[in-house]
């Protein structure tokens, strides 16, 4: 038996085809909807293990399951134990709240999809060797993101803004978690968090919704419930932040400046003018942030703002890099747009722009299967259970953003923001691993 809910049809106004959710006997969540500009098929699960699942002596273990997940088949006798289909694409992906593996393929190999998403997601059996090849990856994977500005920017800045707050730590853990690592402890969470009535099913392409929704039940309804902790994150309490904080970045010669501070998640009512916000800001070439730093001044030499709507740690940030001699100067200026929105709000004319570049956006996303089963997932488990009706009205909730709600969405995300200024010193020094200390008051990463 399968329990199916109402269907999600508020798109249709502008032309998309309704959203079929359903609910199968053993909790398992599916979202279907129909793709017909796409050639390919969309099928991925969206395990619902947040980061605070995870401690600071085990931060990481998700990601390195993860890779387990979507890496080689494991290796029995000489010869892999299962084979992948041909023509079936897979790829994995790791956030504070989920776990996303989506298999992408022709519409005819859909039932080769969904069994291979069943062994790789709730019938894996980890051998040593994947545990090492994953390990490593994720050892790699933490020394390039502290070589990064942008990366190392934004785990500190989460780690200023949620300082007392499981989850905070960044996704791939620390050299020493990732080191101390082991299988059998691996194992024990994969078991433990990677259940059916934890996962979202989501399908979509140019098929029908008879289609999809019976080899998705056949494929799923068999497989046994577990205990879901459902214990809610636990929020620290806002800090009053220092106005700086600097570090000095030996072997990089540019130089970025991190604007942030507590957001919206997905369910919150001011999500909407958020969203607007981040676009007014740093979306495209129109945006205030481009025309006063690039346009205008010739500072920087790149520019981003972004909304990241986590259950466990929602935050806005602005950014921008540049040269260790314009930081200040970078600094000031996005300071002076951020106190100047907070003041009087966009204007009607940058208002529109960052309206119809969300409602574009989110039109581009609607012709590809593989963005459309990547949203509706993310929408669905970050969004409580409004997640899908926001995705769905997306479009007319932008559209319904005042100049008032993105001023008053600045105030409260914006107007004391945490401040986080790496400097590069344009020494250049071959990074083995990485470390961290603290001289006359001054961060240095090296």
């Amino acid at each position: 038996m399968m329990v199916v809910g109402s269907d999600y049809a508020p798109c249709s106004e502008q032309g998309y085809p309704p959203v079929h959710p359903a609910t199968l006997d053993n909790g398992v969540e599916v979202i279907f909807r129909e793709c017909p500009g796409s050639a390919t098929v969309a099928c991925g699960a969206f395990v619902q293990v947040s980061t605070i699942r995870e401690s600071t002596l085990t931060a990481g273990i998700r990601q390195v399951i993860q890779l387990m997940l979507v890496g080689p088949p494991p290796v029995v006798g000489g010869s892999p134990q299962t084979q992948q289909p041909v023509g079936i694409n897979l790829e994995g992906a790791t956030t504070r709240d989920y776990v996303e593996v989506i298999a992408q393929c022709l519409p005819e190999d859909l039932p080769a999809a969904l069994a291979l998403l069943r062994r790789r997601v709730f019938e894996a059996q980890f051998t040593p060797y994947q545990f090492q090849i994953a390990r490593q990856r994720l050892r790699h994977s933490l020394a390039v993101r502290r070589q990064i500005l942008t990366s190392l920017s934004l785990d500190t800045l989460v780690r200023r803004l949620y300082p007392a707050q499981p989850g905070s730590w960044p996704l791939t853990g620390s050299f020493a978690a990732v080191g101390a690592m082991r299988l059998e402890q691996v194992q024990q969470f994969y078991e433990q968090h990677f259940l059916p009535n934890a996962t979202v099913i989501v399908v979509t392409g140019p098929l029908t919704r008879e289609q999809v929704l019976t080899p998705v039940k056949e494929m799923f309804e068999m497989l046994l419930p577990g205990d879901v902790n459902c214990q809610p994150p636990l929020f620290s309490a806002q800090t009053n932040l220092p106005k700086n904080w600097r570090a000095a970045i030996r072997g990089s010669s540019n130089s970025i400046v991190v604007m942030g501070g507590r957001g919206p998640t997905l369910s919150d009512s001011g999500y909407p003018a958020a969203a607007v916000l981040a676009a007014v800001l740093g979306s495209g070439m129109g945006s205030r942030l481009y025309q006063s730093l690039r346009s205008e001044h010739t500072l920087a030499y790149s520019i981003d703002a972004g909304l990241t709507p986590s259950q466990a740690c929602s935050y806005a940030y602005v950014l921008a890099t540049c040269s260790a001699a314009n930081l200040d100067a970078v600094q000031q200026l996005i300071d002076d747009q951020l106190q100047d929105i907070c003041r009087h709000g966009p204007s009607a004319q940058q208002l529109g722009r960052a309206q119809r570049y969300l409602q574009g956006s989110f039109a581009l996303n609607q012709q590809s299967s593989r963005d459309l089963a990547h949203y509706l997932g993310m929408f669905s488990v970050c969004g409580d259970t409004q997640g899908i009706m926001i995705h769905q009205r997306f479009p007319q909730l932008v559209a319904a953003v005042t100049r008032q709600d993105v001023q008053e969405a600045c105030r409260e995300i914006f107007a004391a923001p945490a401040v986080i200024i790496l400097q590069g010193t344009g020494q250049h020094q071959v990074l083995h691993r990485a470390k961290q200390w603290r001289l006359s008051g001054v961060t240095a990463v090296n």
